[in-house]
């Protein structure tokens, strides 16, 4: 299986700085390509929120050149968990360590994806997301917001939840909470299929439709091609109004 990949990020209309972080890496191993995705959200209501998003791929970015090659050959998808989840929960402790040094609060979201041998390892905190997208698109993780979770109970309807004021209230981030659980999930890989790693910022103003009409597999067949239709999803909910930063990174995967 070969997996191909391209990734924008944009400030925005309105924030002097971008606080998102992405991430992909690819490694040819004897039992095949692996790769690492990432995107990572930081807090825009918290200070250095960039700082937060970027220490986070900087730890999962180490694991997958240090200590990935240890394992690969005898891979223990067990094990990966428990040692993501680990270091989810050491990055929250540093960062909040670093903020209490510095007398601010920062924190990230974090939604990552390990591909291997068909197989996927997912890391979530937060509220970005990742999406399988074959002709028809699967939201893979779950928000872990205030009102997500008040759909779950029935409380309101997914339709007032997204207008809802307090759409961008986190249960849980990378730094800011006192403790930290992420969800960690696996499965296998669909071929011929998209991955979509996206900021909240970039769904905000846009249909379901409408992205998978920039990132469904029937218009992703090269990185070129990718890379210029996510430039052009970015570009139209900057139109919209869409006042966060924007981060989508695409896999495909191809026979």
């Amino acid at each position: 299986m070969r997996l191909i990949a391209a990734a924008e990020t944009d400030r925005g209309i309105v924030k002097d700085s971008n606080q998102d972080s992405l991430c992909f890496e690819l490694a040819e191993t004897s039992r095949g390509s692996a790769a690492l995705a990432i995107v990572c959200d930081g807090m825009g209501g918290l200070q250095k929120g960039e700082v937060a998003s970027a220490a986070v791929i900087r730890q999962f970015s180490d694991w997958f050149e240090t200590e990935f090659p240890r394992q690969f050959e005898a891979f223990d998808w067990r094990s990966a968990s428990a040692q993501w989840e680990h270091m989810i929960q050491v990055a929250a402790q540093k960062l909040a360590e670093y903020g209490a040094a510095n007398g601010v609060r920062l924190g990230t979201t974090v939604s990552a994806m390990l591909i291997y041998e068909n197989h996927y390892l997912i890391a979530h905190v937060g509220d970005s997301r990742i999406y399988e997208i074959t002709d028809r698109m699967v939201q893979m993780t779950e928000d872990q917001t205030l009102v997500a979770r008040e759909v779950r109970q029935g409380l309101i309807t997914a339709e007032q939840a997204e207008h809802d004021p307090r759409r961008n209230v986190l249960l849980q981030c990378v730094g800011a909470s006192k403790t930290v659980r992420p969800t960690i999930l696996t499965g296998t890989i669909r071929r011929n299929a998209c991955y979509l790693f996206c900021s909240d910022g970039l769904r905000h103003e846009v249909s379901a439709e409408e992205l998978m009409r920039y990132t469904s597999p029937a218009v992703s067949d090269s990185k070129a091609g990718m890379q210029r239709n996510l430039r052009s999803l970015i570009e139209l909910v900057k139109q919209r109004g869409e006042e966060d930063n924007l981060s989508a990174l695409l896999v495909r995967t191809m026979d």
